[in-house]
């Protein structure tokens, strides 16, 4: 008797662990090995609320926002991890200037320029282990990240300088010129002055970061193979942004015939240290197929 009752209480035991591993349809909840998945961090989608969870700790890969997380699951407890951003973009922004060459009334108008362009590349691997069953996991692991970027401003400007003051309306040594482009881009109020001097390219030095995280915690599987995942991170940053160049036309008089000179100078470079919390709670939520 003793055997039959332990024997049903057995098997009711192992009929409630199965049950919490499928839906009311049957489907498996959790991810099986051989899976993959899909996720990205939901906390940056979510605007202001994401600034109480991300930390602003200095370096790049302190949130690594806006890059796709994969896994691959070996088996119930262990999946490899990837992570990855390719990000290749540019702007353009145009400003309607007087021409100092202009002589009607109002003055007709030229183009000043400005185009913004940039690179930004994050990519990581990892090991993530999975603890529990049913709807509610506990996870760890750790992750290596590197990250690569660069940026590049240029403008143009639709009034010369000019060698011979007769040639406009302005002194041809100080055209009109925007000084400040609005920012962001097509917003904001552009200033427009005479100016003797003028930056053509601000090019940025190019970026290099590494970062070696762990991270822990809670995976929940509101429906079949598809989650959300809240993570504590801490971990090793390192970031250099090597040295950048900003080139600059100016009037020159001291030359045998009076005129512009382009010239260049370098800019700081700069490198940053860190080991310290990288995300409070980044949410992620997955995608799992096979």
């Amino acid at each position: 008797m003793k055997k039959i009752i332990l024997s049903v209480a057995l098997a009711t035991a192992m009929f409630a662990a199965n049950a919490q591993d499928k839906n009311k349809s049957g489907m498996t909840i959790a991810p099986e090995a051989g899976d993959w998945s899909l996720g990205f961090d939901v906390v940056p989608v979510i605007g202001d609320f994401g600034n109480l969870f991300h930390t602003t700790a200095p370096g790049s890969l302190s949130q690594m926002p806006l890059t796709l997380v994969a896994l691959h699951v070996m088996d119930a407890n262990t999946a490899w991890r990837m992570r990855a951003r390719i990000g290749f973009g540019s702007t353009t922004q145009d400003n309607m200037v007087p021409s100092d060459a202009s002589t009607t009334f109002p003055p007709a108008q030229v183009t000043d320029e400005w185009k913004h362009s940039y690179m930004d590349i994050t990519l990581g691997a990892g090991i993530q282990k999975s603890m529990g069953s049913g709807r509610v996991h506990g996870i760890y692991g750790a992750e290596l990240a590197v990250n690569f970027g660069s940026m590049d401003d240029t403008y143009s400007y639709g009034n010369p300088f000019a060698t011979n003051a007769a040639a406009n309306n302005f002194l041809g040594e100080t055209p009109t010129s925007t000084i400040n482009f609005g920012r962001p881009f097509g917003s904001g109020v552009d200033t427009v002055a005479n100016v003797g001097s003028r930056t053509t390219e601000n090019k940025g030095g190019s970026t290099f970061g590494i970062g070696l995280n762990g991270f822990a915690g809670v995976e929940y599987f509101f429906a079949a193979k598809i989650s959300l995942s809240a993570e504590y991170s801490w971990g090793l940053a390192l970031n250099s942004t090597g040295a950048g160049t900003l080139t600059t036309e100016a009037w020159n008089p001291t030359l045998a015939v009076p005129a512009a000179t382009t010239y260049s100078n370098s800019t700081g470079k700069s490198s940053s240290f860190s080991l310290d919390v990288k995300n409070a709670a980044s949410i992620i939520l997955h995608f799992y197929f096979q």
